[in-house]
């Protein structure tokens, strides 16, 4: 029973992540699993018990995405606070009022249950994975086109500004490198970006050493399940802020028990 809040929390949390319909988060998320489930399986006896428990952690994931459909799009009726991510600021507004502001015709795309179904949350996640037809551009949304635009115009000095880029092949501004590593490079320099790069790879291989060390205490895979999402969502999109992103600032964070541990065997 102790473990029960732990459950109900990681299937929230799953439940929350596919709502979002980001390939990038649940790319992550996948990726931080896999390593950590991995590191803890090698290093710790118990294994069937940990396999219990994470299939029971699934499983609750399972059902919070079939059943958090219902409170999840309350927010279609409420009056919410929003971000602005080009205007800096906050916005009051129903989901509808978005969705009316975005495209009048919204509501022809919805299912005949309206709101409160999971198939449009399917769809749309079966839309984004399907590969067939498709180039690795546009499965990736752009990505490689976003990226060469950018790259294009890398120099050692960096740039004062980053001005989005209009990619023609899908009518649109793009804001951002959408690769944080990219983006370090354009801001700051190819020197800059090289720099991030050497130290995505080595703090991911320090938590790996650090996970494997110390695999029997508690928490000692959590460094390497934060750097593992970081690394991936850095990979797809421009998380550099520290306090913009919280996978950002757990990555900065998991790297503090590493360092000390470093230094402390290096005494």
């Amino acid at each position: 029973m102790k473990l029960l809040p732990d459950i109900l929390l990681f299937g929230l949390a799953l439940g929350l992540n596919y709502y979002t319909n980001s390939r990038t988060g649940m790319y992550a998320l996948y990726f931080a699993l896999f390593l950590g489930a991995g590191l803890f399986l090698l290093r710790r006896e118990k294994k069937l018990q940990f396999i219990g428990r994470l299939s029971l952690c699934t499983l609750s994931g399972l059902i919070f995405i079939m059943t958090l459909i219902y409170p999840w799009q309350l927010r279609q009726f409420i009056d919410l606070p929003y971000f602005d991510g080009e205007e800096y600021g906050i916005y009051h507004a129903t989901r509808e009022e978005i969705l009316e502001a975005a495209d009048p015709n919204w509501e022809e795309h919805l299912p005949e249950s309206g709101f409160m179904d999971v198939q449009g949350f399917f769809h749309i996640s079966s839309v984004k994975n399907d590969t067939s037809g498709k180039t690795l551009d546009t499965y990736s949304t752009g990505r490689i086109s976003i990226w060469m635009a950018f790259a294009g115009d890398l120099n050692l000095r960096g740039h004062k500004t980053v001005p989005p880029k209009y990619i023609p092949a899908y009518d649109k501004e793009f804001e951002t490198t959408h690769n944080t590593i990219l983006q370090y490079s354009y801001e700051s320099g190819i020197g800059a970006g090289l720099a991030f790069l050497l130290l995505n790879i080595s703090s991911g291989l320090a938590t790996i050493w650090y996970g494997w060390k110390h695999g029997k205490e508690d928490f000692s895979v959590a460094p390497v399940m934060f750097t593992a999402a970081f690394g991936m969502m850095s990979m797809l999109g421009s998380c550099s802020a520290s306090f913009g992103y919280l996978a950002t600032l757990y990555y900065y964070l998991a790297q503090f028990p590493v360092m000390a541990t470093l230094q402390e065997e290096n005494a």
